[in-house]
């Protein structure tokens, strides 16, 4: 049945109605998009219910998206969600009454209180988009917005994959298996818009694995001892992983100032706690970041918190190193960056090759530190770990 109403990728006229619909556009400015951000997060069943006046066909495509999704979906999103956003990029015939189409002509109308049926679902997708790790930001004008265009553009390439435009990024989205490409090095906070009933739904369902752990492994979690085990299990996880609910312009928080500074720049000794991505067992240690200044500089405590954001996440050390040093980098365009971080690592100690004096030294190089050794070596010697 899906595979009749969908378009064919040959299809070019179809698509490109997609691609140039710009004589749809409103000449004139409108008003922002308010209301949708206080509805619930409900399931996509229940989102696309008032759709069905506009979008007839909208509860059976509903269930072909979801079922469209990978299992579980990338990006840490519920199937819901993962689901909304594919659904958003499928075609049926006729076209008029896809999904897209009609949001498109909605969010271009000039009264708002036609969007008010579409808030739930709004909501779902939005939420969804913001969970996904951010690529670049762009839109039509190059100046991120959702006050009227909300667009896609669907890709004829045999991968199948979607651009889509939200008011922070261009994600792409694979539609085969609900996957987006990662970005190694982006910031975004995948709880950062948790509501509290999400917050609590994911307490109640992390106790709930925790304590089917405790059996598997041939505990009684009825015994006393282990009586709260799960909760305390499943908050610690989430302390652990508060990094999630933070990006860098978060920490940063406008601690940026102009300043003709031209010497180096060091905090070190900074301690840093995180879980091996792994095993999920812990990896601490001690990080120094240094940097060269070019008319700007940072706060000082805001560079142990973007080290904070980024160890507290599942992570492996080279990756975190590069990370700090790239948000710096992002943050005050210095003339060059220096990260050096050193771990003992619990899977290597604990387990495996059960090295109980190891440690691990990773650096990154950015800028005037890759490319002049001497500034290179002064670094390394003031950033020694004491």
């Amino acid at each position: 049945m899906a595979k009749k109403n969908s378009v064919h990728d040959d299809d070019g006229s179809q698509h490109n109605q997609r691609f140039f619909d710009i004589a749809g556009e409103p000449c004139e400015m409108l008003l922002p998009i308010q209301g949708y951000e206080k509805k619930p997060l409900v399931s996509l069943e229940e989102a696309v219910e008032p759709l069905v006046q506009f979008v007839p066909d909208i509860k059976r495509m509903a269930y072909v998206a979801k079922m469209k999704c990978r299992n579980p979906p990338a990006d840490h999103l519920s199937q819901d969600e993962s689901a909304s956003i594919i659904l958003y990029s499928m075609e049926w015939k006729p076209q008029e009454e896809c999904l897209y189409y009609v949001l498109n002509a909605t969010l271009r109308a000039e009264s708002r209180e036609k969007l008010v049926p579409w808030f739930l679902y709004l909501k779902l997708v939005l939420t969804a988009l913001s969970h996904l790790p951010s690529l670049q930001r762009l839109t039509d004008n190059k100046t991120p917005n959702i006050f009227y265009n909300f667009d896609d553009i669907k890709s004829q390439e045999e991968n199948k994959k979607i651009l889509i435009l939200t008011e922070s990024n261009v994600d792409q989205y694979d539609l085969n298996n609900g996957n987006r490409r990662q970005n190694i090095s982006d910031d975004n906070a995948l709880r950062e818009n948790d509501t509290q009933t999400v917050h609590d739904n994911r307490l109640k369902s992390m106790t709930s694995f925790y304590k089917d752990i405790l059996i598997s492994i041939g505990e009684d979690p009825t015994r006393e001892g282990l009586l709260k085990t799960p909760t305390r299990a499943a908050e610690a996880m989430l302390f652990f992983t508060k990094g999630y609910e933070q990006c860098v312009s978060d920490v940063l928080n406008d601690a940026i100032f102009e300043e003709k500074c031209e010497n180096m720049v060091i905090v070190k000794d900074i301690d840093i706690y995180s879980l091996c991505e792994h095993h999920l067992v812990p990896f601490f240690g001690k990080v120094s970041v240094g940097y060269l200044p070019n008319a700007k500089v940072i706060g000082l405590s805001k560079i142990a918190r973007i080290v904070e954001v980024y160890s507290r996440r599942l992570q492996v050390q080279e990756r975190l190193t590069r990370q700090i040093a790239e948000a710096i980098q992002e943050a005050v365009q210095p003339r060059g960056v220096a990260v050096i971080i050193e771990c003992a690592h619990m899977c290597m100690v604990m387990r495996g090759a059960q090295k109980v004096n190891s440690r691990t030294t990773t650096s990154a190089m950015l800028g005037v530190f890759r490319n002049d050794h001497k500034s290179r070596e002064e670094f390394l010697s003031l950033a020694r770990f004491t």
